[in-house]
């Protein structure tokens, strides 16, 4: 029960609402399709016209005045008073019978009856031809006006046509300025590419010389680190020459102060002799006297003047004054030789190493015995990885 009255006022605003929609659909439709009216016998014009706008701010007068236009036939001599009965009429919208103003329709509709009243009471033939006239005018004037209603829709339609064209032109110049636009930003584009091209041609025609310029400085370049190949080498054998000097006049120093250790050194000095002279043709081998000693007038060699140039430039002193004792002189000796074997393993020569390390061992005190001893298991240790490998 509680349901139903709550839902009653609803269905009632509901029913409101779609009543008030239906009239104004119905106004509408009136006011946008022409109604058609039977005329009775008994009816006038004006009994007509009063309620057909009710509410609106339009006068009967104008109404009747709209339906005379809209129908001319229906009346005799075109007079609002000489309405047939049995006909059927069509019912003006409202903005035609706005046309005339109220105080015109009034005028006009005064006009009428006072002449329908003449027709009546005197029937005149001149009367009578003015009225068939003005019927004549007035069917021309509906027949304009039926016309001016055609040509105002087709102005209708012709103004929608020209909103549409309107838009689309707009569109069309919208789309031409982007093409423009696209256009420009190619062109920018090209002229970029063409710019880049050229510069790429530029580089590639000065990058010609360079190689050029580089291919031509290569052989040079290999002829320059032949040369210096060649130089390394000389250098290299310079060295090995001196350390040989130096050792050649060490022992030369060794031999005029200490004639017990004379025979071991020369046996030395000739082994070392004999190695110096197949690594340097240049050096002259050790002189020896008949009786085994070595004369110092018979032992001077063209190259004494450039080995004491050697001692100058790599600042080697003199031997005479730093060698004071035998035992010294030993040692010294022993340090040149191991100077000698480091310089040949550096050469290669490992045969040579291992024939002065062995004669370094036999004689050298404990220190330099070491010092051999480890240049001979460096020397082995790469034999025996070769042997490996094999």
């Amino acid at each position: 029960m509680r349901r139903y009255f709550l839902s009653a006022p609803r269905f009632l605003i509901l029913i409101v609402f779609l009543s008030t929609l239906c009239g104004n659909l119905l106004a509408l439709n009136e006011q946008l399709m022409p109604l058609s009216v039977q005329v009775a016998r008994g009816d006038t014009l004006y009994s007509l016209s009063k309620n057909l706008f009710s509410g609106e701010k339009v006068s009967p007068q104008q109404v009747m005045l709209a339906y005379q236009r809209i129908n001319p036939t229906a009346f005799k001599r075109r007079n609002i008073n000489g309405l047939y009965a049995g006909v059927r009429l069509m019912s003006p919208t409202l903005s035609e019978a706005l046309r005339l103003a109220p105080r015109e329709a009034m005028s006009e509709v005064r006009r009428q009856n006072e002449l329908y009243s003449i027709v009546t009471s005197e029937a005149s033939e001149e009367v009578l031809a003015l009225m068939d006239r003005n019927v004549a005018l007035d069917s021309r004037i509906a027949e304009l006006e039926l016309l001016i209603r055609a040509k105002d829709g087709e102005n209708a339609a012709l103004s929608r046509r020209l909103t549409s064209l309107s838009t689309r032109l707009d569109e069309t110049d919208k789309e031409v300025s982007l093409l423009k636009l696209q256009i420009a930003s190619l062109d920018l584009q090209l002229k970029t590419a063409n710019e880049i091209k050229v510069v790429d041609e530029d580089t590639s025609l000065s990058a010609v010389p360079k190689l050029n310029a580089e291919n031509s400085i290569s052989p040079q370049s290999q002829s320059a680190q032949s040369e210096t190949g060649l130089l390394a080498i000389l250098i290299l054998g310079v060295v090995v020459v001196s350390l040989l000097s130096f050792l050649w006049l060490r022992r030369r120093g060794n031999d005029h102060n200490s004639e017990p250790t004379h025979n071991r050194a020369s046996s030395a000095g000739g082994r070392e002799s004999d190695k110096r002279a197949s690594l340097s043709p240049n050096i002259e081998p050790e002189l020896q006297t008949p009786s085994g000693e070595i004369s110092q007038e018979d032992e001077k060699p063209a190259s004494e003047t450039q080995f004491e140039n050697q001692e100058v430039m790599y600042g080697i002193e003199d031997p005479d004054s730093e060698l004071n004792s035998n035992d010294e002189a030993s040692e010294d000796e022993i340090a040149t030789k191991l100077e000698l074997a480091y310089a040949y393993s550096k050469m290669g020569d490992m045969e040579s190493v291992r024939k002065i390390l062995g004669e370094v061992v036999g004689v050298a005190n404990a220190s330099q015995r070491v010092e051999a001893e480890n240049l001979m298991k460096g020397l082995l240790e790469p034999d025996d990885g070769r042997d490996k490998e094999e």
